[in-house]
């Protein structure tokens, strides 16, 4: 599943000993907005939390899934930068002159109203998600792209008056809302997780390792709900990529549970994998990209006999990690005197039958997705 963490940014540009008054969260951290432990502070003599109205010019720096279990302020001309993930379990206030920006790789989610007034500015170029209702008012403004990835999701209504503006306009319509159905239909994955706090599937890590002459791909999930099977997959460049096999899923787990699947067939050189992981109804996500520079491919050779061949030549075709390959014969003038493709379900020997061909020296081809190899062989 596609991860989301947390660093959120107050800054303020004004007088230097406001400048030091910081908060930081520990790196990839998850945890309660109000908890003393969330937080290090730059100056011994701050509170030790920024307290529900974060205001005071504070800059706050916040790393991980970081939860605010009641109603946030976001207050006194503080400067807010989201990039990665706040739910807010209540209200979401932003006055007082405060700025809000959700970067590319932002997440907010706020589970009661979402309140824009006295002047503020609210930025969107990742996701907001507002499970209740949106109001702006008192000269306050919110700028949110038409285009891109990011996304703006109101469930509830939306309004604006006092002279409050989106993308410029007062026209609600240019502020490029969208519905709870459109978060479903974009995201299903993540639509699941604001609707129920909880992530298909968790993926601790994915690791690819070479060994010997095949690729070992590891993963391990935190947690699992309704969780069919994994797709593994593999790419030559990172960006096409072919599926190369499945494991069975857990179902529905809430404890660690790690995977094995072995590629045995991978690319001479670069291989990049991903997991995808698919539920009962069909919904899917994938893992994080993994790259390996795999030297130690087994060494494939087209096995054709017997040679020199008078009636039939065998061909053998295994160990090509293709669904098809296709087995040429050529002749000295380089014109094809047979050509098929054979798929993964036969058993792994082709039979030509050279009796009627012409003595001589002939060019046996084999052509996978991955490979294409030649051995020549003599017809007598």
């Amino acid at each position: 599943m596609k991860k989301y963490y947390t660093t959120l940014i107050i800054a303020i540009i004004g007088f230097s000993v406001q400048a030091q008054q910081r908060y930081t969260s520990n790196n990839n951290y998850t945890g309660a907005w109000e908890n003393d432990a969330t937080w290090t502070k730059s100056q011994s003599w701050m509170a030790n939390n920024p307290g529900v109205n974060a205001g005071s010019s504070y800059i706050i720096d916040i790393f991980g899934i970081i939860t605010r279990s009641g109603n946030l302020t976001f207050s006194g001309s503080a400067a807010v930068t989201l990039t990665d993930t706040l739910w807010v379990e209540g209200d979401l206030t932003v006055t007082g002159g405060a700025t809000l920006t959700i970067e590319d790789t932002g997440l907010l989610i706020v589970e009661g109203n979402l309140d824009t007034e006295g002047g503020t500015l609210t930025v969107n170029y990742g996701r907001v998600i507002v499970k209740s209702d949106l109001a702006s008012s008192g000269g306050s403004g919110i700028e949110n792209s038409e285009t891109g990835d990011n996304a703006f999701y109101v469930f509830g209504s939306t309004s604006r008056n006092g002279g409050a503006e989106f993308n410029g306009s007062r026209d609600p319509e240019n502020g490029y809302f969208l519905t709870e159905q459109d978060l479903y239909n974009d995201d299903p994955a993540l639509y699941n997780y604001v609707t129920t706090g909880t992530l298909p599937v968790e993926f601790l890590y994915v690791n690819a390792v070479s060994e010997n002459n095949s690729v070992k791909i590891e993963w391990a999930t935190g947690s699992e709900l309704n969780n069919d099977f994994f797709t593994i997959e593999r790419s030559v460049d990172g960006l096409t990529f072919q599926e190369i096999g499945t494991v069975n899923g857990a179902g529905n787990s809430t404890e660690t549970i790690e995977y094995l699947f072995e590629d045995f067939s991978p690319n001479s050189g670069a291989n990049y994998y991903r997991v995808k992981q698919t539920d009962f109804d069909g919904q899917y996500d994938y893992s994080e990209l993994v790259h390996i520079f795999n030297e130690q491919v087994r060494s494939l050779e087209v096995s054709a006999y017997p040679n020199p061949v008078t009636d039939q030549l065998n061909v053998r075709v295994d160990g090509f990690g293709s669904d098809e390959v296709r087995v040429q014969l050529t002749d000295s003038r380089g014109m094809n005197v047979f050509s098929k493709a054979y798929d993964s379900n036969f058993d792994n020997v082709a039979q030509i039958n050279v009796s009627g061909l012409t003595k001589g020296i002939y060019i046996v081809t084999l052509k996978s997705t991955l490979y294409t190899l030649t051995k020549s062989v003599v017809v007598r």
